[in-house]
C-alpha cells in the first residue's frame, strides 16, 4: 500500500501507520529521493545497505595517533589542558585530533 500515492499528508499518513508525521517526512527524505515517491522494499534494501557499511573507520584511525600522542605527554608530566592546547596548535588543521581537557 503506497499511502503517499493517495495524497495523504504526512500527519494522515503517520496516523494510519501509527508513527508521528516528521518520522514519516524524515523516511521519504531519506528513501524517496532517487525515485520521486517511497517504496518501502527499496527503502529497506537501502537501510540494510547503510546498516552493514562501517561508519567510523577513518575515525578509528585518528584515535590512535591521538591516543599515541596523548600517552607521549602524560608521561613528559603535562597537564590535559597544556595538551589540548598544543594539539590545536600543532595540528590545526585536524579536527580529529583534539581532545578535551575536562574528558567529556
Amino acid at each position: 500500500m503506497y499511502l503517499l500515492h493517495w495524497r495523504l499528508s504526512y500527519r494522515d499518513t503517520g496516523r494510519r501507520l501509527g508513527r508521528h508525521h516528521t518520522n514519516i517526512s524524515h523516511k521519504v527524505k531519506r528513501n524517496g529521493r532517487l525515485m520521486a515517491c517511497y517504496r518501502d522494499e527499496f527503502a529497506q534494501e537501502r537501510a540494510m545497505a547503510r546498516h552493514k557499511k562501517p561508519r567510523h573507520t577513518t575515525r578509528r584511525r585518528s584515535h590512535k595517533k591521538r591516543l599515541h600522542y596523548v600517552i607521549e605527554r602524560l608521561q613528559e608530566d603535562w597537564s590535559p589542558e597544556t595538551m589540548a592546547e598544543h594539539l590545536k596548535l600543532d595540528h590545526s588543521r585536524s579536527a580529529c585530533l583534539r581532545i578535551s581537557p575536562g574528558g567529556a
